[in-house]
């Protein structure tokens, strides 16, 4: 794929064939198997893959969901799936969501993995990627409410807002063991607008998703 290549799926259709089967899910575990198996039902020309490790010696850990195509562009795709307190029957089968919060430490894993989904498709060719979040906690995509300043301007998710460059927390690591240990800076090599939109359940639960995604940047 070269820069500025369409992904070789369109993420947004993909998602709303899938959110009429599953308007709601169980966990994050449950989110991630899902979309790949909508992916295999649509295209079986692809290869479709999960917990995919990074190319190259340097990078660790998995990436979510890897498709590759028939010409050996790879796509990863990276979820989050962030939720409020809430309950919900669907087709006899019992969702109960619990309340999440820690919406700080959730905007930044999101922006991490754009971040580090960015950083593999400049230093490998053939590469793309997509990161989605989906939640039904209004503190994602909605400003603060909160007049003295927050920890966490740089990774405010809001809808319609330009995120670029260097992130940073504004004050040293708060109480949260797990914001001390993300609390370096995250550095985005692209420009990224985000931009919420529904997720098309029947009915509604009252979720939304924000996907971002990041062309190939190289040429093969």
């Amino acid at each position: 794929m070269r820069a500025g290549d369409q992904q070789m799926l369109d993420m947004h259709a993909m998602l709303e064939d899938l959110a009429k089967k599953r308007p709601v899910f169980h966990s994050e575990a449950d989110l991630q198997h899902a979309p790949a198996r909508e992916i295999r039902t649509q295209h079986r020309w692809l290869e479709v893959r999960l917990e995919v490790p990074p190319p190259g010696p340097a990078m660790h850990g998995h990436l979510d969901i890897g498709v590759r195509d028939q010409s050996n562009a790879l796509l990863f795709i990276e979820v989050k799936y962030k939720t409020a307190r809430s309950a919900h029957k669907v087709r006899e089968e019992w969702f109960r969501l619990r309340d999440q919060s820690a919406q700080d430490v959730g905007r930044y894993a999101f922006l991490w993995d754009v971040a580090r989904l960015a950083r593999i498709a400049e230093e490998n060719a053939g590469i793309s990627g997509c990161a989605v979040l989906l939640s039904n906690d209004s503190k994602y995509w909605t400003p603060s409410p909160r007049r003295e300043p927050t920890n966490d301007p740089a990774f405010r998710l809001s809808e319609g807002r330009v995120v670029e460059g260097e992130l940073r927390w504004r004050r040293g690591p708060a109480e949260s063991a797990k914001v001390q240990q993300m609390y370096e800076p995250i550095t985005l090599s692209g420009t990224y607008t985000l931009s919420w939109r529904d997720y098309p359940g029947t009915p509604n639960y009252g979720f939304r998703y924000l996907l971002v995604e990041v062309p190939g940047l190289n040429t093969v």
